[in-house]
């Protein structure tokens, strides 16, 4: 794991939770910072709502378990509330009450199918954030 990301101490600092809570909110940011640096984010700073969002929607297509997904969801607002806290990022992407969001994106950069349920999609996955 390259050590901006910094998962190591993050999981360090659940001491409080629960074993399987700690193991599945670990794999979960490790999880997330792979498929972050497949697509060319290189560090935490380098995080926006919007990749937070395309993350969420990528976990969809992957079948995962609404369940599963608001998880992963909570271990990504953890950890990026971890970081701000710590100063390693100026803002929290993940913080729920940010109204600074990138909007939805346009149709054209949507999946095929229709805007309308695309919007309907991206609502949902962005509640869980």
């Amino acid at each position: 794991m390259v050590v901006a990301w910094d998962v190591d101490a993050f999981s360090r600092s659940l001491g409080g939770h629960a074993p399987a809570t700690l193991r599945a909110y670990t794999c979960d940011v490790c999880a997330f910072t792979t498929w972050a640096e497949r697509g060319g984010v290189t560090a935490p700073a380098d995080v926006d709502r919007l990749v937070l969002r395309r993350y969420l929607a990528f976990l969809s297509t992957r079948r995962y378990a609404r369940t599963s997904v608001a998880r992963k969801a909570a271990a990504l607002r953890s950890y990026f509330a971890w970081l701000y806290r710590r100063g390693t990022i100026v803002a929290d992407p993940a913080y729920l009450g940010s109204s600074t969001g990138a909007s939805s994106p346009p149709c054209s950069t949507r999946p095929s199918g229709s805007c309308a349920a695309w919007d309907e999609q991206a609502a949902s996955i962005s509640r869980l954030l």
